[in-house]
Parts: C-alpha cells; structure tokens; sequence
C-alpha cells in the first residue's frame, strides 16, 4: 500500500508543482517581469495549500500569524517552508546550496527567497540588506536562526546576525514553534530532514505515509532588543517555551 501511496502522491507533487509554474509564468507576464515580494509570497502560499491538501498533510495554527514583520521559527524538516507558506504569506532565507536543488531551487528563485551564502561573511551583510527591504515592503520573512534543521526534540542555538535587519526596520518579531504527529511515522528519522540524509529516499518514505499532521505554535509579538545577540537569546527563548507547551 504504501508504494502505490508514494507513488500517487508523487504524481500530484509533479503535477501540483506544473500548475503552479504554468500560474508563475503567467504571473510574470502580467507584470511584465516586475514580480515584487509580497506577490511572490502570496503566490507561494495559495500553492502550498493546494499541495499540502493533495499529499494528505495536514496543519493548524495554534495562536495567531502575524500580519507583518519576521516570524523566528525552529526548523524541523523541508516541509517547514510549505507549511509556513500555507497558513501565511510569506518569504526566506535559506542556505545557498538550496539553490542548486533540482526542483526546490527553481520554485525558491520564484517565490522570493534570499540565498545565505554562511562561508562569505560578506554576503550576511548582502542578505541583510536585501531582507531590510523586504521588512520594510511589508513583506512577512520567515527566518530559522538555527542555522540548520534538527530531529525536532529540542531547540538549537540561534545564529544572531541576520536579526540586524529587524533592528534596523523596526520590525516586529514573532516567536513560532513547528511540530509533526504521525501515526505511522517516527518523527526525529521519516518526518525530520537532518544530519547526513539522503532527500530522495526521505521524500519518498514521507510520501508513503498514511497521514502527517503539523502544528504550528505562534506566541506575542515584540519588537527586538537594542542588541541583536540579546534578541537572538530572547527569541530562543520564546520558541522554546512554544515547543515545551506542546505537551
């Protein structure tokens, strides 16, 4: 049962991904190639929904999404981005390698993301800049200051340097908190994307799962401290009391 899941799963992925370029391309040409950053994000988040519901993935909030500024998030897995995406519109930072991804590099470039390049101090400052702009737009940034995903059991320490933007913007900062249940699944190996696995054979092993359910805790708003190290702190903090509240 489960190959023929993956399998028809797999066929909605490639076909939902189709669609949602074939819109892209449609999109682009209606703004004559000047697609700003909240479009792209609202685009990625009607598409999101329609594909989560197509892969039996379900989600629900428990708080309230902001209505701008940045959500701080642990990172659990790659279907962090789509679920974020689905409950709000939204963009991110992510590492650069992403964009070499087949699939989830191209559908990155579209819907906005900012590519961290973490062995160029210099580019930090790069990125900062360009997600200062986005704040500034009104555009919702979703950032992981972890750095990296983990297998969900706790929170890793918070990289500091890319809360400089939301000093700098007055944005404000929402704490957030992703989990997954499955039935069928051991979430920290099937669920998780971490350490040295492979994304092929995750993705096909997570496709074949009955069902997977994700919530996502948000918690108060605030704005950032006066020094982006002591906000990076506060914020860990803040995520991590969502994440113990799950229990």
């Amino acid at each position: 049962m489960r190959p023929l899941r993956a399998l028809g799963r797999t066929i909605a992925f490639s076909w939902t991904a189709f669609e949602a370029y074939l819109s892209f391309l449609a999109l682009w040409a209606s703004k004559r190639g000047r697609v700003e950053a909240k479009t792209r994000a609202e685009w990625l988040h009607r598409w999101c929904a329609k594909l989560l519901a197509r892969l039996g993935i379900n989600y629900q909030c428990d708080g309230t999404p902001p209505a701008s500024g940045m959500i701080i998030c642990n990172h659990v897995s790659y279907l962090d981005i789509f679920v974020m995406s689905a409950i709000v519109p939204c963009a991110f930072v992510a590492k650069k390698e992403i964009e070499s991804w087949p699939l989830f590099g191209a559908f990155s470039h579209m819907a906005g993301t900012l590519f961290l390049d973490r062995e160029r101090r210099s580019d930090t400052q790069r990125v900062g800049g360009k997600l200062e702009e986005r704040l500034t737009s009104g555009t919702i940034v979703v950032l992981f200051p972890e750095g990296t995903s983990s297998d969900g059991t706790e929170v890793l320490p918070f990289r500091s340097s890319l809360f400089e933007p939301a000093l700098s913007s007055g944005a404000q900062l929402t704490p957030a908190h992703v989990s997954y249940q499955a039935a069928d699944a051991e979430v920290a190996t099937e669920i998780a994307y971490w350490g040295e696995m492979k994304m092929l054979p995750h993705v096909m092993k997570l496709l074949g799962k009955a069902e997977i359910a994700a919530t996502v805790r948000f918690g108060k708003s605030l704005l950032a401290a006066q020094d982006r190290k002591q906000t990076a702190i506060a914020m860990h903090e803040q995520v991590r009391q969502l994440g113990a509240s799950k229990a």
